[in-house]
């Protein structure tokens, strides 16, 4: 079944039985805990793990939680699919040399599964990407550069501090100074900034060809500067007025194929291994899902007093 169309049959069940009131509290007594919910790829869903899962969910909390179809949906697919999972790990044979992070075997359904998924990830053969490394390469090489330096010493005036035509004055004059010594910039960053960092950056700031690191003016004024050495003129932005020196300036480096190889085989490895994941999941998942419909509705109030079930989600919606 198409997995829209399982979202639609599954939730279809939600509407259809709300409209009838859903079921009394004497048949929900009447289920008993191994009642099945719904069942997907030969494993079966019922209330005592639905009651498993809603023991983790405070009890103030549980009422509004399964107050939603939509979330209802979720969990129930969620749930069936770890059942899946921990059946392909016990089938397997592996499922009690299974170890988790603190090395011990796992015992839950949840806990197998996530191991198990682990597992598959370790032992998806991954083929010879040589070859589609190249073509990536080729066809992206402005993503293969290392980045260079681009640093300077920066003179901010603020026009918030001494106000627009002043804090103009002062950079002008901060301009001028520099040029004519520029041995001396230390001493007007000193005098004039109102970097209230300066005192730790010198006026120091690294990094300007990053992206979004800086106002966007101080970025182009800094890459026109030529020599170590250079000043700026003066640089209006949101925050006042600057005069910059260039103190360190190394060009970005194409990477050659041979020195990225390794770090693209690894990236696309990475990505043949998580789509090879993801793949195995959605088959689990895409499989035909069977639902007692009476059953699911019942969740609504099993945890709690009945609500009203809200306005954007009487009815499922296609594709979500």
């Amino acid at each position: 079944m198409h997995p829209i169309q399982r979202k639609l049959t599954l939730l279809s069940a939600f509407t259809l039985a709300v409209a009838a009131v859903c079921v009394s509290a004497q048949e929900k007594v009447l289920s008993p805990p191994s009642a099945v919910l719904a069942s997907q790829g030969g494993e079966s869903l019922t209330l005592a793990d639905m009651d498993a899962f809603a023991n983790r969910i405070p009890v103030d909390k549980r009422a509004g939680f399964f107050n939603s179809p939509v979330r209802i949906n979720g969990v129930i697919s969620n749930l069936l699919l770890q059942k899946q999972l921990a059946a392909e790990a016990r089938t397997s044979g592996m499922a009690h040399s299974l170890k988790g992070d603190d090395n011990a075997a796992p015992e839950t359904d949840e806990d197998v599964a996530k191991t198990w998924l682990q597992s598959f990830r370790a032992n998806v053969k991954v083929p010879d990407l040589s070859e589609l490394a190249a073509e990536e390469y080729s066809a992206h090489k402005e993503n293969y550069v290392t980045r260079g330096k681009l640093t300077v010493k920066d003179v901010l005036i603020s026009a918030q501090v001494r106000g627009k035509t002043e804090a103009m004055t002062i950079a002008d004059a901060v301009e001028t100074d520099a040029k004519a010594n520029p041995d001396q910039f230390d001493k007007l960053v000193e005098k004039y900034s109102d970097d209230p960092d300066k005192a730790v950056t010198n006026g120091v700031l690294e990094q300007l060809g990053e992206k979004g690191k800086y106002p966007q003016e101080l970025t182009k004024a800094a890459k026109a500067l030529d020599k170590v050495g250079d000043i700026s003129p003066v640089i209006s932005t949101p925050g006042g007025f600057h005069v910059m020196k260039l103190v360190e300036r190394v060009p970005d480096e194409q990477r050659s194929f041979a020195a990225a190889k390794a770090d693209i085989i690894a990236r696309l490895g990475n990505e043949f291994v998580e789509n090879a994941v993801k793949d195995h999941v959605d088959q689990l998942r895409n499989r035909l899902m069977t639902a007692d419909p009476d059953l699911v509705a019942s969740l609504r109030t099993r945890y709690g007093n009945l609500q009203a079930i809200p306005e954007n989600e009487h009815a499922p919606v296609a594709g979500k």
